[in-house]
């Protein structure tokens, strides 16, 4: 017992009201009866000490759990007091809204009594926090929920009408009701049992239906002979089965569409965490390849470096990375990549150099035009969605030592196939052909996998094998799969019973193109630099078209020439911000780029010019990632707020760093400039971005003319020594 609180006296034989359950609804009942209770008891007359110890004794445990919580010790209290801190507590949890609804929706139903439905109207009111209005508020309901008609017309033509008026028409309509049935009763069923002359089978007696449905149509002019047998009492007609069907008033229905069974509680351990094959997979080797190794892990920006560490600590108690301490010949670098709510990271293992290395095992894919032929006469489908597909594919030891990568907390290696090795596409697609070979009715395309049927019975027997395959498997879905649908969406086409929403010319043997994408540049795009804007559009072509071309090599053309080796050769950490994010999204793709002249993309050029006005919300997503990553960078460079504005300043006024920004905004010169200042700028084009307002050289600041000798004085004042400052000025400025 509290300190301070009086000890529990019984002051009367009245039994404690029942422990309180700590059910937010049932507070308002139980306080009632304590209320009553210490009324009856004369508790309301002893100390307040006194009637809050016995409060709380009779709730039980749960109240000091709730008093501790509102700290209501702090100091003595009054009785008043504490009720106050309890209905406060629990008025807290209450949601009013909901019990509203509840209460709105309320109406009397069949065979329910008046006084039932107006005791519920009570029960469900006091949790609305009504106050004065709730009198009114109940008597609206009995107007418009009472089952009978002409009560509800005879209650709304009264001009005045409160509560208690309401409550007594309403019950003497009720008994009203009741007497005409005593008086005249139907003559519609029979509730007593008999045995009929010449047999010994006992006939059950029938249950009056609550609604008795009208004959729309009555069949005229037939007649039958049948034995009728009268009951005295107060009973009812009742026809037999045998004499219904000879009357033609038995409809009968000769097929049963089944139940849509709930796959997602039938399997459960399918939609649970992130699933493991049972096989593991092997990365083969090109003969006599020059391994790959980092000795020191790139820099890392420091505000980022607790997040990498708790991003580490998480993929290593999933199981999805393991510690290195043995040599290995292949150690990879990482990109830290800021999640868009800036709580977390994503760690990127850049496999540049592994994946000139890495023997592909060609798989071949069907091509979508066989996948939707397939589908012809179906009419019910369903699509699974795998949970980070790649993912569950775990590798063999020896596989995860060449995915080594290193950071500033040691070396680990993959346990699972990842994103951005260039055999995954093709090697899950296998393992996936092997799972649900021999099933009919069901196409598999990397991670989504469609089944179809003509018929419910049929689609539900293999939507069970498919889930039962995938269990077995150790494979888990995604919680966005779709069951047992009329339509649905898949491979870029929308698929019902009446077939595909898809242009019905078919190539004639020539190669023609088979889909034309355009749009215009968000307001934030249009501020990227030319270079940018080239790398976004490959990265939103690419994921636009990635039913097609997941999982296949296909070419990207541009006439901008610098991005080529961005998109294929360079490594990511020297990357600015932006392409860095689009080389990224770029990663489960396997593209070859090639560099075509303006001149001959006569088609291209002429499509960009009548693009769409508005891009989509896909689009719109891809614009605030990359816009969030580079801001995350922003954020991390080495300079306070008010630095970076005058750096801004100086290099709008900078006449040698003004040139740059102007050719970083509407496009570098075909030639060398002339100007030897400019000329190393030249030289690095494609590592000069413009973002919100400021120069970057990949992700460092770049100072500019009358600053540079400033920036040189900070840098020594630190006296880092020699490899350090120039390691300090490798990571922050240019």
């Amino acid at each position: 017992m509290p300190a301070g609180e009086a000890p529990v006296r019984r002051h009367t034989s009245l039994p404690l009201p029942k422990q309180f359950d700590g059910t937010s609804k049932l507070w308002p009942r139980w306080r009632a009866r304590f209320q009553r209770f210490r009324l009856c008891s004369g508790l309301s007359e002893k100390p307040d000490s006194e009637q809050v110890g016995t409060l709380l004794y009779s709730m039980g445990d749960i109240a000091y759990d709730i008093l501790a919580v509102i700290q209501l010790y702090k100091s003595r209290t009054t009785y008043q007091e504490t009720l106050v801190a309890l209905d406060a507590d629990f008025n807290s949890t209450k949601n009013t809204f909901f019990a509203r609804a509840r209460f709105n929706r309320r109406v009397q139903q069949p065979g329910e009594s008046v006084d039932s439905f107006i005791q519920d109207l009570h029960k469900l009111a006091d949790e609305c926090s009504y106050l004065t209005l709730k009198d009114e508020l109940i008597r609206d309901r009995i107007v418009v929920g009472v089952r009978d008609d002409d009560l509800s017309k005879i209650l709304q033509g009264k001009q005045y009408l409160d509560l208690s008026e309401a409550i007594r028409l309403s019950r003497q309509a009720e008994a009203r009701t009741e007497g005409q049935n005593l008086l005249r009763p139907r003559v519609d069923l029979v509730q007593r049992a008999f045995v009929p002359p010449k047999t010994t089978k006992k006939k059950h007696p029938a249950k009056r239906p609550r609604v008795i449905p009208s004959l729309p149509e009555v069949k005229k002019n037939r007649k039958i002979r049948e034995a009728l047998y009268v009951i005295r009492g107060q009973q009812h007609f009742l026809l037999s089965g045998s004499v219904c069907s000879r009357l033609g008033l038995v409809a009968r229905l000769h097929s049963l569409t089944p139940e849509k069974p709930d796959y997602r509680k039938e399997f459960l351990n399918l939609f649970g965490d992130l699933g493991k094959l049972k096989d593991s997979y092997t990365i083969k080797l090109r003969l006599n390849v020059q391994p790959f190794s980092i000795f020191a892990p790139r820099k890392i920006a420091h505000p980022l470096l607790d997040k990498v560490k708790a991003e580490i600590k998480r993929m290593l108690d999933d199981d999805d990375i393991t510690p290195v301490e043995q040599p290995t010949e292949w150690c990879s670098g990482i990109v830290v990549v800021p999640k868009a709510d800036h709580t977390s990271v994503r760690i990127c293992v850049d496999l540049t150099a592994l994946n000139k290395a890495v023997l592909r095992e060609v798989h071949p894919l069907s091509s979508v035009d066989d996948d939707l032929d397939r589908l012809s006469g179906s009419k019910i489908f369903s699509k699974l969605d795998a949970r980070s597909g790649f993912w569950q594919m775990p590798l063999d030891p020896q596989s995860r030592l060449l995915t080594t990568f290193l950071t500033p907390f040691g070396r680990f290696c993959m346990n699972r196939l990842p994103f951005g090795i260039s055999s995954a596409p093709e090697i899950f697609q296998r393992r996936m052909s092997e799972i649900l070979k021999d099933i009919d009715g069901v196409i598999c395309h990397m991670d989504d996998i469609l089944i179809h049927s003509s018929d419910q019975t049929t689609h539900n027997e293999r939507v069970r094998t498919v889930l039962k395959r995938l269990q077995e498997a150790g494979f888990t879905l995604n919680e966005k799969c779709e069951f047992s649908k009329d339509e649905i969406k898949f491979l870029g086409h929308i698929i019902d019973g009446r077939g595909i929403q898809a242009d019905p010319q078919k190539p004639g043997g020539s190669r023609r193109p088979v889909s034309y994408i355009s749009r215009s540049l968000t307001s934030a795009e249009k501020n990227y630099a030319v270079i940018e804007k080239e790398a976004l559009a490959a990265t939103w072509a690419s994921e636009r078209f990635s039913e097609y071309i997941l999982g296949s090599k296909y070419t990207i053309e541009t006439d901008h020439k610098p991005l080529v080796p961005l998109l294929t050769k360079k490594e990511l950490h020297k990357m600015s911000p932006i392409i860095l994010r689009f080389r990224l999204r770029l990663m489960r793709f396997n593209p070859n780029v090639f560099h075509v002249s303006g001149k001959q993309q006569k088609t291209a050029d002429a499509l960009f010019r009548a693009p769409f006005s508005l891009p989509s919300k896909a689009d719109a997503a891809l614009v605030n990632d990359a816009d969030a990553m580079a801001q995350q960078t922003l954020d991390n460079l080495p300079a306070s707020s008010c630095k970076l504005q005058d750096i801004i300043t100086q290099q709008q006024s900078d006449p040698e760093v003004k040139e740059i920004r102007k050719f970083c905004q509407r496009g570098w010169p075909a030639f060398m400039p002339q100007n030897p200042f400019l000329q190393q700028y030249w030289a690095n084009q494609r590592y000069l971005t413009i973002f919100d307002d400021i120069l970057l050289f990949n992700q460092r600041i770049v100072v500019p003319t009358n600053m540079r000798l400033e920036m040189l004085n900070k840098l020594h004042e630190s006296h880092l020594g020699v490899t350090k400052c120039r390691a300090l000025v490798e990571t922050s400025v240019w």
